[in-house]
């Protein structure tokens, strides 16, 4: 097996499954679940968001779920390294993830599992003769497709698919179309969106009192197919609710036959505020023992020499603000509550526990310093593209939309596009390089933006020697200031985000607008899209 390829994750320690588990319980989920469902479900997460612990979950679940169903079959693939597109290391990584669900895939019953054993004994053979990459690959998806003909239902979960070379993701992007239509359901994690566009559909249906369909801001819809093919100007959406209860087109009336318009969903995995505050009362309770907040937690150990000292010294409102400071650290991003939980774990007085000192926390300058450090080490053009996309949009908390952060990267990382000028980058290969360290919006401006508040931190206040040369590379190729000044005015009205991290600091933080609001009565943050399968 490649080293960059695992088919098991083993589950952390200290796993607090209901940060999670909201995934399984959401519309998306669920419809993908069923079996005439064909599209693909991504979900995108940034750096330290539980990507690959949902992954381990998903594939739990779903053995689980199936486990009394021999003809139904669940593979999963995570990848644990990144992999790029040069010479053979490519091709051995694509052959290992074929022969791997060749393998996760098989049953021992029926003529299709009989013949996909006969196309893998042909496989093996010609790896035995030393056959060349595209032979063995080629009956390697000759197999996988009649194992899946052996089977009722298969699914496949592939984590942090965004670490593969483009040429593999390319590679794989066709393959997974294929075995789509040859029944194979696919779940895969990324740090980076897939496409990110404006999404916001509703359903059009009206009930016997001409009272319209409360489902707002729905990703699971239906379309009417014949007027489609017709070519009708219609918008007309259906929710899955409404869908079952048997509504159909305005036009053509009930029983017309239904599409879904994409080949896949996308569902971000994200946190808000109630979550954290549960994960921050239970994880200071499993470490601390019993601090009086009524966590689901039965083994608390006895209380810790901090636990003494906020049980004692501070009391249920310095016990109640701390929890709320670290919940209100997360961000959405549970890494954050854990960096912090690791902070203050030695403290021994309550004004260690609650200082947010100028700096950042020695944890996290370490944890992004790694990741830039990785960045940087990626092949070039990719690593100077990265590098410069952080400089340039991470200095700036509310980010910038990606016409004018493209236009930075190509008077610094010019792209040539030989007799034809420059090419344009595209969102994707852009965010991709920057290791999912900035994220994008759902907006027509697709807003490119540090994924969170400690990172923009980290980049503004020049934590780190190569960003700061990178950003003095953007500086020197920035056009002459003649050609800005009719900009100045336009930027003016923008709210700067703090610099350091002190109380003053904080007050000032709660001013900047949110880049996404956050419905705090509802458990989930979402952003979706689909696309077209015509």
């Amino acid at each position: 097996m490649h080293p960059a390829l695992r088919e098991r994750c083993a589950l952390p320690v200290d796993l607090y499954e209901k940060a999670l588990s909201w995934y399984f319980d959401s519309e998306e989920f669920n419809c993908w679940l069923k079996k005439d469902r064909t599209w693909h479900l991504r979900c995108p997460g940034g750096p330290g968001s539980g990507k690959t612990t949902l992954a381990a979950l998903a594939s739990d679940f779903l053995s689980r779920r199936f486990e009394s169903k021999p003809d139904v079959a669940v593979a999963s693939v995570f990848v644990v390294a990144d992999v790029d597109d040069s010479g053979e290391d490519a091709a051995a990584f694509v052959e290992s993830v074929l022969a791997s669900l060749c393998r996760q895939f098989r049953r021992d019953t029926g003529a299709n599992a009989c013949a996909a054993d006969e196309i893998y004994r042909a496989y093996v053979a010609a790896c035995e003769r030393g056959d060349r990459f595209s032979r063995r690959i080629k009956l390697l998806r000759k197999a996988l497709y009649a194992r899946l003909l052996s089977l009722d239902q298969a699914f496949l979960i592939v984590d942090d698919f965004d670490r593969c070379g483009d040429a593999i993701e390319i590679f794989f992007e066709d393959e997974f179309a294929r075995l789509r239509r040859h029944g194979l359901k696919i779940f895969v994690t990324s740090r980076i969106v897939f496409q990110r566009t404006e999404h916001n559909a509703w359903c059009d249906t009206v009930d016997a009192d001409e009272e319209p369909c409360p489902s707002r801001g729905i990703s699971v819809y239906w379309k009417c197919k014949k007027c489609y093919l017709n070519g009708v100007d219609d918008d007309y959406v259906i929710c899955e609710q409404c869908m079952l209860r048997g509504e159909g087109c305005k036009t053509c009336g009930p029983g017309s036959e239904l599409y879904e318009p994409y080949s896949y969903l996308e569902l971000d995995l994200s946190i808000d505020q109630d979550i954290a505050t549960d994960f921050t009362c239970w994880s200071l309770e499993a470490e601390h023992g019993d601090l009086g907040l009524d966590t689901d937690n039965d083994n608390k150990p006895p209380l810790s020499a901090l636990g003494r000292v906020l049980v004692n010294r501070g009391g249920p409102q310095v016990i109640q603000d701390l929890v709320e400071s670290i919940a209100n650290d997360a961000m959405n991003n549970l890494t954050f509550a854990k960096l912090r939980l690791d902070t203050i774990r030695a403290a021994q007085s309550i004004d260690t526990v609650l200082r947010v000192g100028d700096r950042l926390p020695a944890n996290r300058i370490a944890m992004f310093s790694a990741a830039i450090k990785r960045i940087a080490a990626q092949p070039q053009p990719q690593s100077r593209l990265g590098l410069t996309a952080i400089s340039a949009a991470a200095n700036h908390f509310n980010g910038k939309s990606f016409r004018e952060l493209e236009r930075e990267l190509q008077r610094v990382v010019p792209r040539s596009g030989g007799d034809h000028g420059s090419r344009h980058y595209t969102v994707q290969e852009v965010l991709k390089a920057a290791g999912g360290f900035l994220m994008l919006d759902n907006s027509t401006d697709q807003v490119v933006a540090p994924y969170h508040e400690s990172f923009f931190l980290y980049v503004m206040e020049k934590y780190d020697e190569l960003l700061v040369w990178t950003h003095g590379d953007l500086r020197y190729a920035m056009p002459p200031r003649s050609k800005t000044m009719a900009q100045l005015g336009a930027q003016n009205h923008v709210k700067r985000a703090p610099k350091g991290r002190g109380a003053a600091a904080r007050r000032d933080f709660k001013g900047v607008a949110p880049r996404v609001p956050l419905d705090l009565s509802n458990k989930m943050k979402l952003r979706r899209q689909g696309t077209s399968i015509f």
